[in-house]
């Protein structure tokens, strides 16, 4: 992705019960904001991958996206 301030990821972190303020990646996918707000709606399977970059499972993901006033494209908020 060339601009990180326009990503959103979803991730998988994985903890031990004896100690909740260590967390560890197991890991996550990363989509452009842009090409979400182009889609609108969808639903698809999106490969994890750790910070090795290797596939380490695959989960199903649904995104909507709507802006203004009941989702029209325009407010007068």
């Amino acid at each position: 992705m060339k601009d990180w301030s326009n990503q959103a990821v979803f991730s998988v972190l994985g903890y031990n019960h004896e100690n909740e303020n260590k967390h560890k990646l197991i890991g996550k996918v990363a989509f452009h904001v842009h090409k979400l707000v182009k889609i609108g709606w969808s639903m698809d399977k999106y490969e994890l991958t750790n910070r090795k970059k290797q596939k380490i499972g695959t989960a199903e993901l649904e995104f909507a996206f709507s802006y203004g006033l009941f989702g029209y494209g325009f407010s007068d908020q």
